[in-house]
Parts: C-alpha cells; structure tokens; sequence
C-alpha cells in the first residue's frame, strides 16, 4: 500500500458505528471526516509523508485532499476518496473507492460492516 491508502484505511478502523450508520452514506462519509480529524490532529499525514492536508467535499459523493503548498509551492490535489457508487473522479494521484467497484485507477477497500472493519485492499 501507500500511505495515503494506509491514512484512508486507518480513518476506516476508527469509524464509529453508531454514527457511521445513523443516516445512510452520508452519514458514513462525515464519520470517515471525523475519524480523519482525529488522526490529522495527531499530525499523521505528516508523518506518514504526505505533508500539510486539507479535505474538501469537491468530488461529488466523496472527499478530496488537498496537499497545501509550502515554501511558495502550489496547493496540489494529493487523493480522493469516493463511497459506493459516486463517479469517477480525475485530477487526483490516488483515488481509494469504498464500498463500490474500484473502476480503473482506483484502489478498492472492502468494508464490513457487520464486524465494523476494512477487510480487503485490492
């Protein structure tokens, strides 16, 4: 994996279920952003190399992050994250699909949500 594949599966496994299932999809991609919150404010994606990141709900039915642009360089679109069956999305190095088909270019995460868990990264 990358490590913005392994930021998107850890946001994943501490997704809570209550909220996660409280209102459809919507309500799990706010509980994905507020699984991330915890994790960025623990300065994750610095450590795991990705550098300053900031989200953004411009890919329609998912999440975009944004690297910020340091020492007078360009914010640059670093990843998206898209559930179900939102469509495909272009401009993003990384594109991780949850829950949907993984169309071309996508990497696919597999999430239970009997055992409330990610189960397969292909």
């Amino acid at each position: 994996m990358n490590p913005f594949v392994d930021l998107v599966v850890e946001s994943l496994n501490l997704m809570h279920p209550r909220f996660g299932r409280a209102c459809g999809e919507d309500s799990f991609r706010l509980e994905f952003y507020h699984a991330f919150r915890r994790l960025w404010d623990k300065a994750l994606p610095v450590k795991l190399g990705l550098g300053h990141v900031m989200l953004n709900d411009a890919p329609p039915g998912g999440l975009g992050f944004v690297r910020l642009g340091e020492g007078g360089a360009a914010d640059a679109p670093l990843g998206a994250v898209l559930f179900g069956d939102a469509p495909q999305v272009v401009g993003y190095p990384h594109v991780v699909r949850v829950a949907g088909a993984a169309g071309a270019g996508e990497t696919g995460v597999a999430f239970d949500t009997e055992r409330w868990m990610v189960v397969r990264v292909v």
